[in-house]
């Protein structure tokens, strides 16, 4: 068995067992990701749920039942986590990469505005796009602490000087 096949047994799992059943979508881009899955659910208010590194959108399944009761729910896959495209970072201006990862995801999916609860890299990628396209983001719900928020900027996170 393959892994991505093993990786999505385990999630219908995780889902089935938590009572949720998202619809799973990919979109096309205009943005530096070409391909960009993401998990949909329930009604309401759009949130777009951006999950740390190291992981993948499945990560959410014990919060997105309830949350699908109230909202909209846009579960996205970063860069090279579940099922969205690979993404080479080697000399990228990942602050520029992170804001248009996220506005080309809200333009392929047809969205002008959502929340965004986020964590680690994923709160650092939606926090720099509410810097740049503020008039897109109803809120910033930042669960622990991003990536990035010391002193000292970790090095995959500094800008490549060129």
């Amino acid at each position: 068995m393959k892994v991505i096949d093993q990786y999505l047994a385990t999630r219908h799992q995780l889902f089935e067992d938590a009572g949720i059943f998202p619809e799973s979508r990919t979109v096309q881009t205009d943005g530096p990701v070409r391909n960009i899955h993401y998990l949909k659910a329930g009604t309401g208010r759009p949130l777009i749920l951006v999950h740390g590194g190291g992981s993948h959108s499945a990560e959410f399944f014990g919060i997105l039942r309830p949350l699908a009761e109230r909202y909209t729910l846009y579960v996205v896959d970063r860069p090279g986590s579940g099922e969205t495209d690979f993404f080479n970072y080697r000399g990228v201006d990942v602050p520029g990469h992170a804001v248009n990862f996220i506005r080309s995801f809200m333009n392929a999916a047809g969205l002008k505005k959502a929340s965004f609860p986020a964590q680690s890299m994923g709160a650092y990628f939606t926090i720099r796009f509410a810097l740049k396209h503020p008039e897109m983001v109803g809120k910033l719900i930042l669960i622990g602490a991003p990536a990035g928020m010391n002193r000292r900027v970790p090095l995959p996170l500094v800008r490549q000087a060129r």
